[in-house]
C-alpha cells in the first residue's frame, strides 16, 4: 500500500484505486483519512517522523507573594507532522503510464477533482532507489478540537510541498509538534496542588473546633498563579494559570466561596470570608470512626483554576477551567458549660 496526498489517502499503484492527490500534494476527491499506516513497500525508510522529539519544559509560580522556579525537565513526544515515502521515481511514473493507476483516475473523476502529476516526474522515471517524499500529518499523535487540527494540517502542508530525493540525498526531515501540543504539555508539567488545609480554633491536643464557632480555613504551600513553557527548536508555548476561587465545604457546616484567595492566616484581630460554623459535634459520626479514631467531619478545600496559552507563532487559546480538591478530617467537639444554680 503506497499513501498517497497531504491529507493521506491510500491509494495501490498499478491498481485502480480511490483518489489520490493533486498536483503539488494537495488533496481531491475526499481525501481525509490522516490516520493510514504507514506505507509498506520495499524502500528502506519510509517516513522522516521516526523516534519521538525532546521538548524542554520549564517555569514558575507564586506562593505566598513569592516567585518559585520550576526546574528545567524533559518531556517526549511523537511528531505529529513529518515527511513520508510515497514512491520510487519508477514507481510513480508507471502509475502515470499506460494503465496505471493515477491515468485511471484521471480518465474516471470529475473535472473539479483533476490533479496532475508532479512537475518532471519523467526525468525519475527509471531510477528505482531514488523516490517522492511528502508532507504528513498524524492524527493519532494530535490533541485538540477538530479546528484546530485543521488549521495545524493546513498550516503544514500549506510550508511544505512534496519533493523528490534522490538516493544519495538524505529526506527531509521536518518532526514538529503544533504549538497547541506543547501548550498541553507544559500545562501537565506541574500538577496543581492546594497544599494543606488548616483550621482555627484548633484545640490543642486534637486539633479539634467547635460546634457554633467560626472556623476559620486556608491553604499553606499552594500556588495562586503559575507561569510554564514549553519549547522545542523554533517553536515554544506558554500556559498562564490563575487561582480564581476557593470554596470550602463540610457536611457538618454547608459550603463557603472565599473571597480573600487562598483563606486568611487567623490571627488576633484579623478578618476572613473563609470561614464556616458547624452546627453538630462529629460525634454523630461516630460509627464510622474506624480503629477506635476520633469522629471527623470531612472538609474539603476546592480551587478553581483558569488557563490561558500562547506561541511565539501566534497562536493561542484558553484551556477549560481545572477544579482541583483537597480533603481533610476535622474533629468538631461542643463546648461544655456548667450551670450553676442559684441558692
Amino acid at each position: 500500500m503506497i499513501v498517497v496526498g497531504a491529507l493521506g489517502c491510500g491509494v495501490l499503484l498499478g491498481t485502480p484505486a480511490t483518489p489520490a492527490t493533486a498536483d503539488g500534494g494537495s488533496c481531491v476527491a475526499g481525501c481525509t483519512d490522516t490516520s493510514t499506516p504507514p506505507p509498506t513497500d520495499t524502500h528502506t525508510d519510509t517516513h522522516s517522523g521516526t523516534g519521538s522529539l525532546e521538548i524542554t519544559v520549564k517555569g514558575s509560580y507564586v506562593t505566598g507573594g513569592h516567585d518559585v522556579t520550576i526546574p528545567a525537565g524533559k518531556v517526549y513526544k511523537p511528531p505529529v507532522c513529518y515527511y513520508r515515502f510515497l514512491a520510487t521515481g519508477q514507481e510513480y511514473a508507471a502509475a502515470w503510464g499506460p494503465g496505471g493507476n493515477y491515468t485511471y483516475l484521471v480518465h474516471h473523476l470529475p473535472p473539479e477533482d483533476q490533479f496532475k502529476p508532479y512537475p518532471g516526474y519523467k526525468d525519475h522515471a527509471d531510477d528505482d532507489k531514488g523516490g517522492w517524499w511528502y508532507p504528513f500529518c498524524d492524527s493519532d499523535n494530535f490533541t485538540g478540537s477538530d479546528k484546530e487540527w485543521e488549521d495545524t494540517y493546513t498550516k503544514f502542508y500549506a510550508a511544505h510541498k512534496t519533493t523528490y530525493v534522490e538516493v544519495d540525498e538524505t529526506p527531509p526531515v521536518v518532526n514538529t509538534v503544533p504549538p497547541r501540543v506543547l501548550a498541553e504539555v507544559a500545562s501537565d508539567y506541574v500538577k496543581l496542588t492546594n497544599g494543606e488545609i488548616h483550621w482555627n480554633p484548633t484545640r490543642k491536643g486534637d486539633g479539634a473546633t467547635f460546634v457554633g464557632m467560626k472556623t476559620w480555613v486556608w491553604l499553606t504551600d499552594t500556588a495562586t498563579s503559575r507561569s510554564v513553557t514549553a519549547s522545542i527548536p523554533g517553536l515554544s508555548a506558554t500556559v498562564t494559570s490563575t487561582l480564581t476561587e476557593l470554596t470550602i465545604h463540610s457536611d457538618g457546616a454547608g459550603t463557603t466561596t472565599c473571597e480573600d484567595g487562598t483563606g486568611t492566616p487567623w490571627k488576633p484581630g484579623a478578618d476572613s470570608s473563609c470561614t464556616l460554623t458547624f452546627t453538630r459535634s462529629s460525634a454523630v459520626n461516630a460509627s464510622s470512626a474506624t480503629n477506635d479514631a476520633e469522629p471527623t467531619w470531612t472538609l474539603t478545600a476546592s480551587t478553581r483554576w483558569a488557563s490561558t496559552w500562547t506561541s511565539t507563532d501566534g497562536d493561542g487559546g484558553d484551556f477549560d477551567d481545572q477544579t482541583i480538591t483537597t480533603d481533610t478530617e476535622v474533629p468538631v467537639a461542643e463546648i461544655q458549660s456548667v450551670v450553676n444554680a442559684a441558692g
